[in-house]
């Protein structure tokens, strides 16, 4: 079943409420069991918006992050938005189905993101991930029990609201 965001398609519709929440409480996890990174693929990246809140945390420490989309205006207006900003030069803006990512980029250690697993079809992006990778997945009123880890190291669920209707967010964290 497919389960899309309610949230405007919009730069501005990308910073509700629930999205911040779900950004920063993703964050907060994933920096109690690691903290630095080489690189960090954001899987369905939308306007990047994940890798300003990573920039902005210390906790978190990368050489780069792999913002991958799909959308070429999303990402651009999100590679514009980091310019303005001064840190595009850690982000680099990818217009790749997820499908298709061989991770080339993924030495380790490193992180892969998804926040966008109820709109994007799993035709080889999980399966894609390098053995060994850590992996933080989030969702919308379904479980993330089909992606199997090697290891489980979070897992849990937030009641949110978007500006539409109220839902539960699920994360899982592990190492594949």
């Amino acid at each position: 079943m497919r389960i899309y965001e309610f949230s405007p398609s919009t730069l501005a519709g990308s910073f509700t409420d629930d999205l911040i929440t779900c950004k920063s409480w993703l964050i907060s996890e994933v920096s109690k069991i690691h903290k630095d990174f080489n690189s960090i693929y954001v899987l369905g990246s939308w306007y990047g918006n994940l890798s300003l809140f990573l920039i902005n945390k210390n906790n978190i420490k990368f050489d780069r992050i792999i913002n991958v989309d799909i959308n070429r205006k999303v990402l651009s207006t999100g590679n514009e938005l980091a310019k303005k900003l001064g840190i595009d030069d850690k982000i680099e803006p990818m217009i790749k189905d997820a499908n298709d990512l061989d991770y080339r980029q993924a030495t380790a250690p490193s992180l892969v993101i998804n926040t966008s697993v109820n709109d994007m079809k799993n035709d080889g992006w999980f399966d894609n991930i390098p053995s060994g990778t850590l992996v933080a997945l989030q969702t919308r009123d379904e479980d993330l029990n089909e992606f199997k880890f090697t290891k489980l190291l979070y897992s849990g669920e937030k009641d949110l609201k978007d500006p539409e209707t109220a839902y539960t967010r699920y994360m899982t964290i592990g190492i594949k």
